[in-house]
């Protein structure tokens, strides 16, 4: 009897411990962020110069572009007279998050418009920065790291190879903020709304019962994704918002999410969410492969032959295969690596498998959401 207590203790204190392992434990400031709490993208337009030969080809931006900026440096010279194999019109992207300062050093993307083969060894020249209401928000200078190249002379006759791709760089510290972006309201006032990134009203509750464990009654939640949070008045009334915020961030609950099952047509691409379920089901799936041949047969006539001629004869053949595929026993399915293992021994190929994925939710079979990128 004895004996069969610790037994029945250990298989118990197993079945918590997988259960356990199952769930999806998360930081708060790995999930959500503060309302108010934004980022910002800005863009601007470059030159960049240095290039071993790879710069634009089709000149006449790039021309332009530098006619202009060598004016600023009293040099008047034509476009015909400039030389732009070695620079590249580029595009320049960056994401400012708010609460960043003038003067700050953040790094953007810099990206060929024209037909440079490659921005390897490059150097941008000094650009502006804009935001999307138009008005100057950084300046963006300096060497670039591209990670790739093009090695080898292209063309008739060359032989070339191009790694990774060489036509976008990055620009690391190269882009100096002029304006303040954003501010810091919200740490000025007694309440906090935290926002999930992905909408879910299960891991809302989880969230606002975590919070609620340590602070008592400060949390609420206001729908899917939205948490409103009291600031005690120990933080508050001795300036200690940032500390408040630091440990609600620390703070961790159980996620969920909607069952989902997401298509990449373009790639064959699948994407199978934990929380997928099937219930038992038999498929079957086969493949038929239809193959045409066309051979083109020449007869050729005697050099003797009086008034013989060359003839052509077309040769087709068709053939029709048919997979004997086997009808398959899928059982009830409660967790991802059951589904993968029962899907494999049907030995389709991704793209097949979404049509499968497609015939099994019409069914009633799949529960889970389908989408498709």
């Amino acid at each position: 009897m004895r004996n069969f207590l610790i037994l029945l203790f250990i298989l118990v204190g197993f079945s918590l411990h997988a259960q356990k392992k199952s769930k999806t434990i998360v930081r708060i400031k790995d999930t959500s962020r503060i309302l108010g709490q934004e980022e910002y993208f800005v863009t601007g337009f470059g030159i960049v110069v240095g290039l071993g030969g790879t710069g634009d080809s089709d000149s006449e931006l790039t021309q332009h572009t530098l006619k202009n900026l060598l004016t600023h440096f009293k040099l008047q010279l034509t476009e015909e007279q400039l030389r732009v194999q070695n620079c590249a019109a580029v595009k320049i992207t960056a994401t400012v998050r708010s609460g960043s300062f003038s003067g700050d050093m953040l790094s953007c993307t810099v990206a060929t418009i024209g037909d440079a083969s490659s921005l390897l060894g490059g150097e941008l020249i000094m650009s502006p920065i804009l935001g999307a209401d138009g008005e100057l928000w950084g300046i963006a200078q300096g060497g670039l790291t591209v990670g790739g190249g093009v090695f080898g002379e292209a063309g008739a006759g060359g032989d070339s190879i191009v790694k990774n791709i060489p036509t976008v760089g990055r620009l690391v510290g190269g882009l100096k903020l002029k304006r303040d972006v954003g501010n810091l309201d919200y740490l000025n006032q007694d309440q906090l709304t935290f926002l999930l990134n992905h909408h879910d009203f299960t891991s809302a509750k989880n969230m606002t019962a975590s919070i609620n464990e340590k602070f008592t009654g400060a949390a609420v939640a206001d729908g899917e994704n939205r948490i409103r949070v009291k600031v005690p008045n120990s933080y508050f009334q001795q300036n200690k918002v940032v500390n408040f915020i630091s440990e609600i961030g620390q703070l961790t609950y159980e996620t969920d999410k909607e069952a989902k099952i997401i298509f990449n047509e373009r790639t064959g691409t699948i994407i199978v969410g934990g929380e997928v379920k099937i219930s038992a089901v038999a498929v079957s799936h086969g493949n038929i492969v239809v193959r045409v041949k066309n051979t083109l047969n020449v007869s050729q006539a005697q050099p003797d032959a009086f008034g013989g001629a060359t003839v052509v004869t077309p040769d087709s053949s068709t053939d029709f295969q048919e997979d004997n595929s086997k009808l398959q026993y899928i059982p009830e399915i409660t967790n991802v690596q059951q589904l993968v293992e029962s899907l494999n021994k049907l030995g389709v190929s991704p793209r097949d498998m979404m049509s499968i994925f497609h015939i099994l939710k019409d069914s009633g079979a799949l529960h889970a959401r389908l989408v498709t990128q």
